[in-house]
């Protein structure tokens, strides 16, 4: 008799979780919101977005996610201990564009946010809502010091330096 009872609940345990998927796009092109892409500063707030929905782009939007072979790289990782991996991290700027990736391996969400000097964020911001998720902004950098920062409350220590060249 137990053993008439646990089979249907082990098939759709195993149903239930077959349903799961991963967030991650295999595609080159991952959504930006189609709100263009900015946010104010003061925000505090893990933000939601359409990136989390779809595999569609804004053309809109002032970043963008396809990554371009003139690009720049630069891979932030979240950790545990709600810090980056680095302090400072730094790109050299090519035709104006710097590729950001951001990777959470920390098992709390973030979000990542470049802002300029006055603040300002710049372009799209990338959400890290799960331990392994990761995705990618190409954004419009001139050479400078911007701050690679995380606005979820309580994350203020996730501040870092991104100098460009």
């Amino acid at each position: 008799m137990t053993i008439r009872f646990a089979t249907p609940l082990l098939v759709a345990g195993v149903l239930a979780l077959s349903a799961c998927g991963s967030s991650s796009t295999s595609g080159a092109i991952t959504t930006l919101p189609s709100s263009g892409g900015s946010a104010s500063p003061s925000d505090s707030v893990i933000p939601t977005t359409a990136s989390t929905l779809g595999n569609t782009l804004d053309s809109t939007a002032e970043a963008t996610s396809t990554v371009p072979d003139s690009a720049s790289m630069v891979e932030v990782k979240a950790v545990e201990g709600v810090v980056w991996n680095k302090k400072t991290y730094t790109a050299t700027a090519k035709n104006g564009k710097v590729t950001i990736t951001g990777i959470n391996s920390s098992s709390i969400a973030h979000n990542l946010y470049v802002v300029d000097s006055t603040g300002t964020v710049i372009g799209d911001f990338i959400n890290l809502p799960t331990k392994g998720s990761n995705d990618t902004r190409v954004l419009p950098l001139s050479p400078g010091t911007y701050r690679i920062v995380c606005k979820v409350p309580g994350h203020s220590n996730m501040n870092s330096g991104l100098v460009v060249s």
